[in-house]
């Protein structure tokens, strides 16, 4: 009867690792929503902390919910490796958009 598990400790400690994510994404999401409905000026300054405090959501969601933060680095690489080609086409096409908008501009006018 006094006998106890000895995983109950580990257990307890994952559950309170995983509800202390929980409440560092609530806090995080409170605080994206704020900053979006006070309309910070410069619209730069605003838009970087969307996208910070973004990014350290998602890290805090795939690290703890998706078990990559204990996993080995390459099938870390292989969530990140993605991500970061995906954002490297996405800049350049965004810079082909803007050299396509200028001639477009330069040859038929605004």
């Amino acid at each position: 009867m006094g006998e106890r598990n000895p995983n109950e400790r580990a257990e307890a400690y994952a559950v309170g690792t995983l509800v202390r994510a929980w409440v560092a994404i609530l806090t995080i999401s409170v605080l994206l929503y704020g900053i979006f409905l006070l309309k910070i000026e410069p619209v730069g300054l605003r838009r970087a902390l969307l996208l910070l405090l973004a990014l350290v959501q998602a890290w805090l969601g795939v690290g703890y919910y998706m078990h990559l933060k204990f996993e080995r680095p390459s099938l870390v690489y292989t969530v990140l490796l993605p991500l970061l080609l995906l954002i490297a086409l996405v800049v350049f096409a965004i810079g082909e958009g803007v050299y396509v908008r200028d001639i477009r501009t330069l040859f038929y006018g605004g």
